[in-house]
């Protein structure tokens, strides 16, 4: 608990298969520490994007409809790992492969569409 925190301990869990021996280790431990980090950095940005946000709203574009197709396909896919064994080291990297389509979303786009980066417009629960 000296080194990480609650948090990363937690996800160190949640990146390995329940079922299987957790190497409890430096390296474990490094891959929670970046995958936090990750999360964390992509949730700022979106925070950031959205402070950008003028409410109108826009006509999708090409780009805007494979990062929808891409979280869509994201969600289902979540939701199988979760489904499969609880899966949750496949979850989350399902997880961290949305964060990185929207990251380069957000990098090539000089005006994106902030309703999509709104998750309640997605969400089918």
């Amino acid at each position: 608990m000296k080194k990480n925190s609650a948090r990363q301990i937690r996800l160190s869990f949640l990146l390995h298969a329940w079922d299987k021996t957790l190497d409890y280790s430096d390296n474990t431990l490094a891959d929670a520490v970046q995958y936090e980090k990750a999360i964390s950095e992509f949730f700022a940005n979106i925070k950031a994007a959205l402070l950008n946000d003028d409410g109108i709203l826009k006509k999708w574009g090409a780009p805007e409809k494979e990062l929808h197709a891409e979280f869509m396909a994201a969600q289902n896919d979540v939701h199988e790992k979760l489904c499969d064994n609880l899966n949750t080291a496949g979850a989350c990297h399902a997880l961290k492969d949305i964060v990185s389509a929207t990251n380069k979303y957000l990098a090539k786009q000089e005006n994106p569409d902030f309703k999509l980066l709104r998750f309640e417009n997605h969400s089918k629960y």
